[in-house]
């Protein structure tokens, strides 16, 4: 089955101590400014929150991308070292926003054939190829960005705990 919404998941086994992994994560993620316009003058690579065994952080950047990951991780103790079970995904708004476009797009394209079918009027080639055109740019709008900056999270969160 086709992945409609980019998302990632993987886990990095980490021999550190959990308390030091916790210590690296709360140095190096900030809590994001109240205003989105006020730029933060911290140097951290993070923003989000750090829990006990958990966090919930995005990366700083400071250009607009409604698809950079939300990364989820949760530190579980494994032996002798940590095991950091991360799940990359987007915001749930853009999730739900993406979910009514690409639905619209589908019913649409849905209607359509219907309607043909019962008048018995045959389409235009356009209305049988935009709307899986638009539907294929509205997937690739979510995954390039997505996984653009999934990369560079991976890269900056194995430096960081690693």
């Amino acid at each position: 089955m086709m992945k409609i919404f980019p998302s990632e998941k993987y886990e990095m086994a980490i021999s550190r101590k959990q308390i030091e992994i916790l210590m690296l994560l709360k140095d190096n993620v900030s809590i994001q400014p109240k205003w989105s316009f006020l730029i933060s003058s911290t140097t951290n690579p993070f923003y989000g929150k750090v829990g006990d065994n958990d966090f919930r952080i995005y990366r700083k950047i400071s250009y607009g991308n409604s698809f950079l990951p939300i990364i989820k991780g949760e530190i579980v103790p494994d032996g002798s070292g940590i095991l950091v079970k991360i799940k990359m995904g987007l915001h749930p708004i853009i999730r739900i926003f993406m979910t009514f476009w690409l639905s619209g797009v589908a019913l649409f394209f849905v209607a359509i054939h219907i309607s043909a079918a019962f008048s018995g009027e045959t389409l235009d080639i356009m209305f049988t190829l935009i709307p899986p055109v638009m539907f294929i740019l509205g997937v690739a709008l979510m995954s390039i960005p997505f996984y653009i900056e999934a990369k560079i999270a991976k890269r900056l969160l194995s430096e960081l705990l690693m």
